[in-house]
């Protein structure tokens, strides 16, 4: 059985048989937590048709402007604008980004000492070479 976190939409396949009496539930994404219904581990899953119009009854409506997203891309989108899903993924960002301008920093570094890295490491002049920046 498919439950779906409601502060990120995570989506967890768990075993009909551990949903029979209600749990309480912790999002390994956000970790947030929530309570599970009791659900019959005999009763048949719900139709896809009712599981789409879960997910998209939340969602705003679209602005007469912009046209209607495709059905199919509308959990991504509800994923995308959620503000627990954005709280949850701004630090794993905010690291990429350092980690990029890090990397841009030390390369402008080393191009523009190239010759007191070469006096330094002679085997670096055939890697400048390489790149062009003889």
């Amino acid at each position: 059985m498919h439950i779906t976190c409601p502060g990120c939409a995570a989506v967890y396949d768990v075993p009909a048989i551990l949903l029979s009496l209600p749990r309480t539930m912790r999002c390994a994404t956000c970790a947030q937590d929530w309570q599970t219904a009791a659900i019959d581990p005999q009763a048949s899953p719900p139709d896809a048709a009712d599981t789409a119009a879960d997910i998209t009854a939340d969602l705003p409506a679209p602005s007469p402007d912009h046209p209607a997203a495709p059905r199919r891309a509308a959990h991504l989108w509800a994923l995308l604008h959620n503000p627990a899903r954005l709280r949850a993924t701004a630090p794993s960002l905010a690291g990429w980004v350092l980690s990029l301008g890090a990397l841009f920093i030390a390369g402008q570094t080393t191009v523009e000492h190239r010759a007191g890295l070469v006096a330094l490491w002679p085997p670096a002049h055939r890697l400048f070479l390489w790149l062009g920046l003889d």
